[in-house]
């Protein structure tokens, strides 16, 4: 991106500031592209409030936080479980997921569980969770400026009381297919289904 670019995209981020609340949660590691969020963020959505939990205590944690020193509306909140973690998955208007790696996503569904839409890439289990089920979006992993403009699109719902409720209602209902009742029925009709395959021809 050239120097230009780059300057209309930090003043068209600028223009959202303190208007929406977003989270990344999960391990801060390579492979989730928690990189990729950072550079986002350093690339124009630095205004946005960026809540971001990490489930270890790597290095990758010590040195996001030694980059993101001056930029106060950054927080990181540190390895959360329980009322604690659900408040603050609750508390944020959504969720940036921006992994590439994951083959399920429990994040995205803890996320949907507190009402909170999704935002993830086109890489990996998280999007047969998301994908055109009114409640997040599914972005390119390697488009930044989606991202940005995804952000954008984030913050305007955000203030759109009604339609903003409709998604996170969506989010709610979306997280009861996934609940541990179901997913213990689906397995057994698999291990079922394979059973009579094998042994019984049918």
């Amino acid at each position: 991106m050239t120097n230009p670019d780059l300057k209309e995209l930090i003043g068209e981020i600028e223009a959202l500031a303190e208007r929406s609340a977003e989270l990344n949660a999960g391990l801060l590691a390579a492979q989730k592209s928690a990189m990729q969020l950072q550079s986002e963020i350093e690339n124009g959505a630095e205004t946005q409030e960026e809540k971001s939990t990490s489930q270890n205590n790597s290095l990758t944690l010590e040195e996001l936080k030694k980059d993101f020193a001056t930029a106060p509306e950054v927080h990181f909140a540190g390895v959360q479980g329980g009322e604690t973690l659900a408040g603050l998955y609750a508390d944020a208007d959504f969720l940036l997921f921006p992994s590439t790696t994951d083959t399920f996503g429990n994040v995205v569904v803890e996320a949907l569980a507190s009402g909170t839409p999704a935002i993830v890439t086109d890489m990996g289990g998280p999007q047969d969770i998301v994908f055109e089920k009114g409640c997040g979006e599914v972005l390119p992993a390697d488009d930044t400026r989606a991202w940005l403009s995804q952000i954008e699109k984030c913050v305007e719902l955000r203030h759109d009381e009604a339609a903003y409720q409709k998604v996170r209602e969506n989010a709610y209902e979306r997280s009861k297919d996934y609940t541990l009742e179901k997913a213990a029925k689906a397995q057994w009709e698999f291990y079922k289904k394979v059973y009579h395959e094998a042994y019984l021809g049918k």
